[in-house]
This record gives C-alpha cells, sequence and structure tokens, in this order.
C-alpha cells in the first residue's frame, strides 16, 4: 500500500498503478559527464528521485524496468509499444526522446510548446504558445554553465502503443538542472501539491485526479 499521500503525488499515479508495465528510458550519465565534467549527475539523480517516489506509492510490490538507451536497442523497439514510459532528459541528451517526438502529432504539440533545441552559442529557449519565452540564463558568456534553467513536465499516452490506455511522462530541462528540478516537482509531495496541482487543474485535468473535492 502507498506509504505517502496518494493524491499530492498525482502525476505518477497512472505508472504507481502497474509499476511493473512502467519502462524508464535514460541516457547513461557518466557519458555526458565525460563530455561536460563541470555539470553534476542531474538525470541520474532525477532518475533515482522518480524511482523513489515511485516506490512509496506502488500499488503492489511490481517493479518498473530501466532501459539504458544505446543498449539492446531491439528488445527496446518492442517494450516501448506495450509499455507506459517515463523519459529522463529532454531530446538533445537523449536520442529516444527525439524518437518519441517524431511519433507525435507535430500539429498537435506544437500547439503547446516548442522543446529546447541546442542553439550554439545562443541561450537555450522554451516557447508555449500564449507564453512569453522562457531563456535559460548562464553565469558566462559561453552558455556553459546555467543560472537560471527551467522544467518540462509532459504527461501524455503512449504514442507508439494501441492501446490509448498507456501513458508517457517527460521529465526534461533545456539543461539538467530543469531535468532534476522537474523530477522533484512531480515527486516531492509538497511541491506537487504547491506546483503542479495548480498549474495542472488550470488546464482543465479533471480535479478528482488531483485530490481535489469538485
Amino acid at each position: 500500500m502507498p506509504t505517502t499521500n496518494f493524491s499530492a503525488l498525482s502525476l505518477l499515479w497512472p505508472f504507481a498503478n502497474e509499476l511493473d508495465q512502467t519502462l524508464f528510458v535514460y541516457n547513461d550519465p557518466k557519458e555526458r559527464a565525460s563530455l561536460r565534467p563541470h555539470i553534476p549527475p542531474n538525470d541520474g539523480i532525477a532518475k533515482f528521485t522518480l524511482s523513489t517516489a515511485l516506490g512509496h506509492i506502488a500499488m503492489d510490490n511490481s517493479t518498473p524496468s530501466f532501459h539504458l538507451v544505446g543498449q539492446r536497442d531491439k528488445e527496446y523497439r518492442e517494450k516501448k509499444k506495450r509499455k507506459q514510459l517515463i523519459y529522463i532528459g529532454g531530446e538533445i541528451g537523449n536520442e529516444a526522446v527525439r524518437d518519441f517526438f517524431n511519433s507525435c502529432d507535430h500539429k498537435e504539440m506544437e500547439r503547446v510548446i516548442t522543446l529546447p533545441s541546442n542553439g550554439g552559442d545562443l541561450p537555450r529557449a522554451m516557447k508555449i504558445k500564449g507564453q512569453k519565452d522562457l531563456l535559460t540564463e548562464y553565469y558566462d558568456s559561453k552558455h556553459e554553465y546555467p543560472k537560471i534553467d527551467y522544467g518540462l513536465i509532459l504527461l501524455t499516452t503512449n504514442s507508439f502503443a494501441t492501446k490509448n490506455s498507456l501513458k508517457t511522462l517527460l521529465l526534461a530541462g533545456m539543461h539538467s538542472y530543469g531535468t532534476l528540478a522537474a523530477a522533484r516537482a512531480v515527486s516531492d509531495s509538497h511541491l506537487s501539491v504547491e506546483i503542479t496541482r495548480p498549474i495542472m487543474t488550470n488546464f482543465h485535468v479533471p480535479p478528482h485526479l488531483f485530490g481535489v473535492n469538485p
């Protein structure tokens, strides 16, 4: 049985209900660390944070599966069609996320958000329709040390699956700091109530999903 307030972590409940049907998809933080040694392993911490939170609200004794991008790809191509997916990191650091977005309806996706891209010397930006562009702020002119980053939390259906009941959760940032912030926002019961629930209920998600009395 759950060991924490179930309604406080509402974005995770579709996965906690059938944890053995959930597949984490992540990249190797060690590989990224070799390229940018000054950046802490935020994606790895995000994966640990989220899996721990799911363990607290799991409805049975099952456990999720984990897929490291670049390994056993044939097996992953089959699993992604019949599992609920949790992606850790954005498409810059996790090529499986790029594959996921390519499978989505781009017209529908563009109505909501334009994902951050690796803009070379330009700061990374997140564009959400109807909102002011979110620009990463940096300590340095080379845009290597973020001062203010933004996280993205996206809960949708699994676009690879034939069953619409299967879900996909994407936790990403313009940098890995935003990825970790997104993971903490949905995994910490206090942050989830204060940040995630008010935002999501404003998008007309059924109130009972967030433990709100109609």
